[in-house]
């Protein structure tokens, strides 16, 4: 299969080649896609063991890590439906994000929940298996199912919850598929030319689906930064893109104008260590 368009989502992802470059804290480290893979196919033998199969609804808190990604990746091998859940509001206790975690899992009949290593405890007792992305780890992954039918459920993607209850939308492989094609069509990606930045959470969809799948479904090199890093400092966006050469990057309007305002008061820091 190709990554340049043609055949299933899926398998133009696993396909890819190039490098994902994850903000460390100190600079941006790129990973090959080839390796984040291969991660990935051991994550789904890893699923295997923990009893999860196609069909299976698996949850999961993306966090913008390499862990994330290739976990996510390692559930559809796997045949699973993934949903991505909430990661906690500015402000939310930890018992109120909990609460809000097991009403999810009951309506959406979550199997599993998979989460970063450190936040397991928090997540307890919600009445599904809970596993870290680290635990993910070892295997030789089962085949993998037939590429999942163009109707069949790939994702649900759940709002931030910020405003009120979460709200879950539930994407088929074709409606991803679409949206993915459409940015890729609109943004005019050159694999050989761009190479996509941003700081955006993976939990909300314009962050995974906008700025990790359009471009590796191409194999453009991607930029994955962090939203804490925005917020603490706003002026990192655009000054990122001047350090790694990013062609392309993504963010609501707001906070072009809040990142404008920094880079107008403070130029630049000097060139990241890539």
């Amino acid at each position: 299969m190709s990554a340049t368009g043609e055949g299933h989502l899926l398998e133009r992802l696993i396909a890819g080649s190039g490098d994902v470059h994850f903000w460390s804290g100190r600079g941006y480290a790129g990973r090959p896609w080839r390796e984040l893979v291969d991660d990935a196919w051991r994550r789904a033998a890893a699923l295997a063991r923990l009893g999860v199969g196609p069909g299976d609804r698996v949850g999961i808190v993306l966090t913008n890590s390499p862990d994330a990604v290739t976990t996510t990746i390692g559930a559809w091998l796997r045949g699973a439906v993934v949903a991505s859940l909430p990661l906690p509001a500015r402000g939310q206790t930890r018992d109120a994000h909990r609460a809000m975690l097991r009403a999810i899992a009951i309506r959406v009949e979550l199997r599993t929940l998979l989460v970063d290593g450190g936040s397991t405890d928090a997540v307890e007792g919600l009445g599904v298996t809970v596993a870290g992305f680290d635990s993910l780890v070892g295997g030789v992954a089962p085949p993998r199912p037939d590429p999942c039918a163009p109707d069949r459920i790939a994702f649900v993607q759940f709002s931030s919850g910020a405003t009120g209850v979460p709200k879950g939308c539930v994407l088929s492989w074709r409606a991803v598929d679409a949206q993915v094609r459409a940015l890729q069509s609109a943004l005019e990606f050159d694999p050989a030319r761009d190479s996509l930045l941003s700081w955006l959470p993976l939990s909300h969809d314009m962050g995974f689906f906008g700025g990790v799948l359009t471009p590796r479904a191409l194999g453009c090199p991607v930029f994955v930064g962090t939203p804490e890093r925005f917020l603490t400092a706003p002026g990192s966006w655009l000054g990122d893109c001047a350090d790694t050469g990013a062609t392309v990057t993504v963010g609501p309007d707001f906070a072009l104008a809040v990142a404008a305002r920094a880079a107008a008061r403070r130029r630049p820091a000097r060139r990241l260590a890539l």
